[in-house]
């Protein structure tokens, strides 16, 4: 059975809703009060469990909080901001609105500049990422203010409307999207930054200097420049080779068809891609094998399973327990789905539609996975070792607990940030009077060794160098010289 109820990445994939205003239209206020009135209400019947971080009175103060500011007529822009922030004190990263991403895709599109600089985040300090400013940041400086504001505060501000169940997971997503959010905090402000000013620490001393925001045009024309001034080659989405010493290499890239967008949770190009990589593993001799889910957003074990089934050496299924709220919503989103995916690759639609009937909205159940068997016929049987990172989200930390927790491989790298037990496999439901999208987890998911605590994936073997892959081969290299 294939399985499109896993997890749908973190990153999000709700889409538009079909009656959204333009965010330049004024709201009136008793159509943000209604509907923020219906937010609240469907998320605490829709929700696997909205109280599960804040209490119903911290969610009901919060509640409050954020009605007063619904007074007048808002934007939608800042009407949908509110509601954002409403939905992120939750603190569940699979819980969100997607308006922030389409309007800055929108504004992008029409020429709009961003902040030039990403950041990587560690221990609260701001180190530089990538550096289009043409300022010469390097990967030693350190960025301790922005326009004279600690960056620790800017952090606690952006957190407010970013979904994450952790300030690590908080932290790992900003790494992606600093620019889109200080562009929010512009557009809350209604102060649009022409120019920032960063404070940089770099080996004790510290300067100051301005950069200029740029538009998406200007951003990949540094891309391509630094690309090509350094001689490095576009990393492909999917990847596979052979190292050195019979070893293999396998980037099976997003658990989902980020080729075609339209046709997304198509998974035939996929496992063709797949099974060549492993034909050619065989037929190479390959012993070890690194399978590299590292800056991977996730996507769903309807994929992902046909890889396990390459080297998996008896049944296995994502999680132990895979609990459900039932709800209407849930019920409704799910109908959809099923509307608008092809019958071959949603069995498990199909199977839930029946368990909505059998089970009343509200109570929680049990949706009983299916095994999934190992690969009939040839099969690796070399070592295995999985590569994570801090960027291995979603479904791509859920191989690396498949893998570690039925003992077919081991996991190597830094620990991540997203969670193996967590609470996700989204569904949506629509505001009436505004058209916001909603995002909510439905399912308590419990990784497969049982452990219902909320948790990372700990590799079985910590790599703390940036150079993984090289230190994990030159291991690997070593055993084989032995």
């Amino acid at each position: 059975m294939k399985l499109l109820i896993s997890f749908f990445f973190i990153f999000g994939l709700l889409g538009s809703a079909h009656s959204n205003p333009s965010q330049s239209q004024l709201v009136p206020s008793s159509d943000a009060r209604e509907d923020f009135e219906t937010l609240f209400k469907t998320l605490q019947t829709a929700h696997a469990n909205l109280f599960v971080n804040r209490t119903k009175i911290e969610y009901q103060n919060k509640y409050d909080e954020i009605l007063v500011q619904l007074d007048g007529d808002l934007t939608a822009f800042k009407v949908k901001m509110l509601f954002q922030e409403f939905i992120a004190y939750g603190r569940i990263a699979h819980a969100s609105l997607s308006f922030l991403d389409e309007e800055f895709s929108k504004y992008r599109d029409q020429g709009g500049k961003a902040f030039p600089v990403y950041v990587r985040i560690d221990n609260n300090k701001w180190w530089i990422a990538e550096d289009y400013s043409g300022k010469n940041l390097t990967k030693e400086d350190q960025i301790t203010h922005i326009n004279d504001i600690p960056v620790e505060a800017i952090f606690d501000e952006i957190w407010r409307y970013l979904s994450a169940d952790t300030k690590e997971i908080a932290s790992s997503l900003l790494e992606y999207k600093l620019p889109q959010y200080l562009w929010l905090l512009d557009q809350r402000d209604s102060k649009p930054s022409d120019t920032y000013t960063l404070r940089i620490e770099k080996n004790g001393k510290e300067f100051e200097l301005k950069v200029n925001p740029i538009s998406r045009e200007e951003l990949q024309l540094k891309v391509e420049q630094q690309a090509n001034e350094s001689n490095k080659e576009t990393e492909p989405l999917r990847d596979y080779k052979l190292l050195a010493n019979k070893i293999g290499y396998l980037k099976p890239g997003p658990f989902y068809n980020a080729e075609d967008q339209a046709d997304l949770w198509n998974a035939t190009q996929f496992t063709s891609f797949i099974d060549k990589a492993f034909e050619s593993f065989l037929k190479n001799e390959v012993t070890q094998l690194v399978i590299d889910v590292r800056k991977n957003p996730g996507g769903t074990n309807s994929f992902s399973d046909a890889m396990i089934a390459w080297y998996a050496d008896k049944p296995f299924k994502f999680a132990s327990h895979f609990m459900v709220r039932s709800s209407f919503e849930a019920k409704e989103s799910n109908r959809q789905r099923i509307e608008s995916t092809a019958s071959e690759v949603d069995s498990a639609s199909a199977q839930l539609a029946g368990a909505y009937e059998k089970h009343p909205f509200g109570t929680v159940f049990e949706f009983n996975l299916e095994e999934h068997e190992p690969r009939k016929g040839q099969r690796f049987q070399g070592d295995v070792y999985v590569l994570i990172d801090r960027h291995s989200y979603s479904n791509a930390a859920s191989v690396a607990a498949i893998t570690q927790d039925y003992g077919f491989g081991t996991v190597v790298g830094q620990t991540t940030t997203d969670f193996a037990t967590t609470f996700a496999s989204m569904e949506s439901f629509v505001l009436p009077n505004t058209g916001t999208k909603v995002g909510f987890p439905k399912a308590h998911i419990i990784r497969p060794s049982g452990d219902k605590k909320p948790g990372p994936v700990i590799p079985d073997i910590q790599l703390a160098t940036d150079n993984t892959l090289g230190e994990l081969v030159k291991r690997l290299t070593k055993v084989e010289s032995n």
